[in-house]
């Protein structure tokens, strides 16, 4: 399961590049299996028994980029014990993107004084009141740096929708905190897995598998709209979700594409006559067989090789016809089966 974790991770991480704005916070993956030894309880989340993973995740898109298992407090292997977990966590998801220019957003638990020193120049502090004090860390903002937000406020008389200033950072933060929450809303909508599977490794193969269909759509998205002019042509455009994107992939897998299930719907399906012929394969195989014809006659026939044939649950010439060569052949070459051939 860690080569197929670690080969999930490598992929993720080659086929794309994320977004100047990244997030990483936890994922609690549904489970009710047992005696595993990883699986977690938390009380708060909508999700309160399975298996936990730490998420690096783009912003912008929800683009899994990294993640890796956590094990338990006694399993996992912290970098630093004077630090502590959080400290681990963020170093370890963010390791291979120091330095290259991104903006990490976190929230309180893992926002710790140790990942300062992991960054040159100085820090702000901002303490803003909405519902309840929050404070905010960043080494990218001002404090005075400030944007506008609208809330709702009560005066004497009624509520009334003001348009308040907010710090610059909190504003940030409320839009960029939520690509690991993004890609858990990708995720759920159509999961794989099933809950109540009682292995731990099957919640994991099959959360692999979301991962890197999630993943590929994400990929799929940009590519559409970064080259729009590409698919002018094709059923694919802004508007084609995960779904129908899943439903494809299924196809391409079963091979059954688009194209091929017009060829079975127009080629070589029977038909049906106004006025009843006399079936060719019967009379063609009692004449190879030099035996007196039969008066089969019927109203189907193949829509493509023009040949009324028997199609019934006793004689199932339509069958008979496609899978004989020889008997196609001696009608091509006797001339009174030819005359029996139906016009294009």
């Amino acid at each position: 399961m860690r080569y197929l974790l670690d080969h999930v991770k490598e992929i993720s991480q080659s086929l794309y590049f994320p977004h100047k704005d990244i997030s990483a916070d936890e994922r609690m993956v549904a489970s009710k299996h047992k005696y595993s030894g990883i699986r977690q309880f938390i009380k708060d989340k909508p999700i309160r028994f399975g298996i936990k993973l730490w998420v690096l995740a783009c912003s912008v898109t929800g683009y899994t980029w990294n993640f890796f298992v956590y094990l338990g407090k006694k399993r996992t292997n912290i970098v630093d014990k004077s630090k502590g977990l959080a400290y681990t966590v963020v170093t370890t998801l963010c390791e291979k993107l120091y330095g290259q220019g991104f903006r990490l957003y976190v929230d309180s638990f893992y926002t710790t004084l140790h990942l300062r020193w992991h960054r040159e120049g100085s820090f702000v502090f901002i303490p803003w009141k909405d519902c309840k004090t929050v404070t905010l860390m960043s080494p990218l903002h001002k404090g005075s740096d400030v944007t506008s937000c609208y809330r709702t406020i009560s005066n004497r008389s009624a509520w009334k929708r003001q348009n308040i200033k907010q710090p610059l950072v909190i504003h940030d933060y409320n839009v960029n905190m939520g690509g690991v929450d993004l890609s858990n809303q990708y995720l759920n909508k159509y999961s794989s897995y099933i809950r109540t599977q009682s292995h731990w490794w099957k919640v994991l193969f099959f959360h692999c598998f979301d991962i890197m269909v999630v993943n590929s759509y994400i990929v799929f998205q940009e590519f559409i709209g970064k080259y729009p002019a590409q698919f002018e042509n094709t059923t694919f455009d802004s508007r084609f979700g995960q779904l129908e994107f899943r439903e494809s992939i299924a196809s391409e897998l079963m091979n059954i594409g688009r194209s091929s299930v017009e060829d079975i719907v127009t080629k070589h399906m029977p038909s049906f006559l106004n006025n009843r012929k006399d079936c060719v394969y019967c009379n063609a195989k009692a004449s190879m067989d030099v035996l007196p014809s039969p008066s089969h006659k019927v109203f189907s026939f193949c829509n493509t090789c023009h040949v009324p044939l028997c199609c019934s649950a006793t004689r199932n010439c339509f069958y008979q016809w496609h899978t004989e060569v020889n008997v196609q052949k001696y009608v091509s070459q006797n001339g009174k089966f030819k005359k029996r051939k139906l016009e294009n």
